[in-house]
């Protein structure tokens, strides 16, 4: 499968590192119909806008090999979920996650026995052959001994541990009443150095491909620090590249918080540990649903690759909650947050000169743009401050007379054949955009959508309360800073934002008289606006001085943001 491509660069994204398939055979809680597996597994990950998933499953990857074959298969999503759905599945990640059964055993008073876990996750881009052939049938389990003679150590395959289970059913009889898979998984253990070992003499297949990843707030917290498991407990966390928790504590003591400095964490535990965190998904019911919604959150491509970036910028890249601070933020002010640019020639111009032709789409947390001299990189600087009416328009680099807007450059300067026009989250542009055009003043623009705008002037329904607003911006109207004005606007501010944008009483009725669709008359000292159908909408010299108007919607008229009716 081709890799996809995110031109935005690092996004908080919505991934789940651990959940499991119907060959989990010590918690199976899905049935034994993989397709119905597959198909609610892809259907409730787009439902959730989950990009990564760790497909997990104990002692072995049978899991992911069906999910990576059956999403390799041409035509199969579409026919399980459907054509766009089948499409969209296809570009969820999904990694290979063993969870390995470790020798230390947790004893609760009351419960039962249990092991430490050890996870060991893989590159998507490994073969899933090799991974069977080069680290599982290389990871050996003791199952039977003999003083007189070596230990049999059986490689890990399913076959092998089928065959544990079988003979430990025959010699125990209170094992008899589960599967021999069950037997021989709940029973064979692996040593955590053998899994180093094994990664690490093989550096042409594995280097930098494999994350190491402890569940820090499970069987291993029952290791007490302060008793004989203190060796082992540390270990376990030394040699983790990632912590399995949500813990809030424990994302502290992993990046250092909680030792005297950070240097000093360091030196206990070679490297910082960032936490992350699945749903553990056993059943349906619990599919990418942690508890306490505690989903977790990276601020990364989805790949392996971006996974690993947080191993360099724990503390940044890791959000583990409902949604991150700043997603929220995007989220609440949609009209504030630019999606993408465009910019091209103006409308019938002559110029042969190609200096733009491109559009761009803008990760909502750019801070920076980077890249080689004469690059473009002022250039775009400048527009996107030129498009959000920036006072410093004095200090642009790209966007200056004496350069890509020269005057003696055909005449009124390069900049005149070229316009940008950006689109926001939302899908519309919600500005009011005024420039000065010869000795006049001119309104135009659009509330709708983006793509659905080919034309320079788009203007609106009579009966819309979103105004018409100019989607091209030309470059050349920054000398015009005092002329031109963007005004944010809602539907309780339109009407000030369009008298404050006039320089008259008289220019700001008649402003407000094309936005509404309405005619104006004059009665004395006040104004009253009037739509074609005769209706009248308001009565106010209030108006006219740009105080908050407002619609209501119900009862067809127009008031004033205190309740009283104008008309």
């Amino acid at each position: 499968m081709p890799r996809p491509y995110y031109p935005r660069g690092s996004e908080w994204r919505k991934w789940d590192l651990q959940v499991h398939s119907p060959f989990s055979a010590l918690n199976n809680g899905f049935g034994e119909n993989f397709e119905e597996y597959a198909r609610r597994l892809f259907e409730e990950a787009l439902e959730k806008n989950i990009v990564a998933i760790g497909v997990s499953d104990y002692f072995c990857i049978e899991g992911y090999k069906r999910l990576k074959a059956l999403r390799d298969q041409g035509g199969k999503l579409e026919s399980l979920l459907g054509a766009d759905r089948g499409t969209a599945a296809r570009r969820i990640l999904l990694l290979p996650n063993i969870e390995l059964r470790t020798s230390v055993i947790i004893t609760r008073e009351g419960r039962g026995d249990s092991r430490v876990n050890f996870h060991v996750l893989f590159s998507d881009l490994l073969d899933p052959n090799m991974i069977e052939e080069h680290f599982l049938r290389e990871l050996k389990f003791t199952a039977e001994s003999n003083p007189d003679h070596p230990d049999d150590r059986w490689s890990l395959t399913p076959t092998n541990l089928s065959d544990l289970g079988r003979r430990l059913k025959e010699e125990h009889a209170k094992f008899r009443g589960k599967s021999d898979l069950y037997v021989g998984m709940s029973n064979a253990v692996v040593s955590h150095e053998e899994v180093t070992q094994i990664l690490e003499r093989q550096t042409s297949r594995f280097k930098d491909r494999f994350l190491l990843v402890t569940p820090a707030d499970e069987d291993l917290s029952e290791c007490s620090w302060d008793g004989q498991a203190h060796l082992a407990r540390k270990l376990f966390i030394q040699k983790s590249h990632m912590l399995f928790s949500s813990n809030g504590n424990t994302r502290a003591f992993g990046l250092g918080w909680k030792h005297r400095s950070v240097s000093d964490f360091l030196g206990e535990f070679k490297t910082l540990k960032p936490c992350v965190h699945g749903s553990d998904a056993h059943s349906y019911d619990s599919l990418f649903e942690p508890a306490e919604r505690r989903y977790l959150w990276i601020k990364a491509d989805p790949t392996f690759e971006g996974l690993r970036q947080v191993l360099h910028e724990p503390a940044d890249r890791v959000f583990i909650g409902p949604i991150p601070a700043s997603v929220e933020r995007a989220k609440a002010r949609p009209t504030k947050v630019i999606d993408s640019l465009t910019i091209v020639k103006a409308t019938a111009t002559t110029t042969t000169e190609k200096w733009f032709d491109c559009g761009l789409v803008l990760n909502p947390e750019l801070i920076a743009i980077i890249g080689n001299k004469g690059g473009g990189k002022s250039a775009l600087a400048d527009i996107l401050g030129l498009l959000g009416n920036t006072p410093r328009s004095q200090s642009f680099g790209f966007l200056r007379e004496d350069r890509f807007r020269d005057p003696r450059n055909n005449k009124q300067g390069t900049s005149r054949h070229y316009c940008a026009k950006p689109s926001r989250r939302s899908g519309t542009f919600r500005r009011i955009i005024w420039r000065r055009s010869a000795t006049k003043w001119a309104l135009a623009g659009r509330a709708a959508s983006m793509e659905n705008c080919s034309r320079s002037f788009f203007h609106t329904s009579p009966n819309q309360s979103d105004l018409a607003l100019k989607h091209w911006t030309s470059f050349s109207d920054t000398r015009e800073r005092r002329s031109a004005r963007v005004s944010t606007y809602s539907s309780r501010s339109w009407a000030r934002s369009i008298a404050r944008s006039l320089p008259s009483r008289r220019d700001s009725l008649r402003g407000i008289e094309r936005a509404s669709n309405c005619s104006s008359r004059r009665s004395g000292a006040s104004w009253t606006l009037t739509n074609k159908e005769g209706r009248r909408r308001c009565r106010s010299r209030a108006m006219i001085r740009g105080h908050c108007i407002s619609r209501n919607r119900h009862r067809g008229i127009w008031k004033r943001s205190n309740g009283r009716c104008a008309s």
